[in-house]
């Protein structure tokens, strides 16, 4: 069962610092950790389950149009507080008629728009499926994390403060690779669709850079 204790245990495996024995234990690891694990404005959480369509962190649900407007498709819908990434959105509960952005869809019916905080659509109710940050039965509940997560979030925590303790650029480039790896590793285990739309990014982004 993943722990707050334990993300910080292996993050300092990490970077090469001994493991802490408590979450209040009076280091500068253990401040910089928190700084991270509690401090961003965006949080820790939210940014690492940002990256995939995590299965544990999966929540489907019907949305009521919550107003109108007069133009476009009509139908407003508010997104859940607790929604971090799309996975689907559908016209029906068994999400075979999927709705798309696609600028060069010609039939309204099968389209959406996100503006801000909310969904477009042309009728009601629409069925979602997305990652949530919930605490108490998604994402957001760290006892349920699986190990392949709660290393990829160790790792993440783990490059985010490196930094801060060393200058040493083989332990700087460690942290990322090691992120990076889990990153994949944790996809193909427990995400919809696997490692393959990270890849296919990163494999764009290098051919950029060349």
């Amino acid at each position: 069962m993943a722990t707050k204790l334990g993300v910080y245990q292996r993050a300092c495996r990490m970077v090469g610092h001994r493991e802490l024995s408590a979450v209040d234990e009076s280091v500068e690891v253990r401040l910089l950790l928190d700084a991270e694990y509690d401090g961003n404005s965006v949080s820790a959480l939210r940014s690492v389950l940002a990256l995939g369509n995590w299965r544990f962190a999966a929540k489907s649900e019907s949305l009521a149009s919550s107003s109108t407007e007069t133009f476009g498709l009509g139908l407003t819908f508010t997104i859940p507080s607790e929604f971090v990434r799309l996975i689907q959105i559908a016209s029906d509960e068994y999400f075979k008629d999927v709705l798309t952005e696609d600028a060069y869809i010609t039939d309204p019916s099968t389209m959406y728009r996100r503006d801000a905080a909310k969904w477009f659509a042309k009728q009601s109710p629409i069925y979602i499926r997305y990652v949530s940050d919930d605490a108490t039965a998604y994402g957001g509940k760290i006892a349920d994390w699986p190990d392949a997560f709660e290393s990829l979030f160790a790792a993440w925590m783990a490059q985010r403060i490196a930094p801060a303790l060393t200058k040493n650029r083989v332990m700087l480039r460690h942290t990322t690779s090691e992120f990076e790896r889990l990153l994949i590793e944790a996809l193909e285990e427990e995400a919809i669709g696997g490692a393959a739309p990270f890849l296919a990014v990163k494999q764009a982004l290098r051919k950029e850079e060349t």
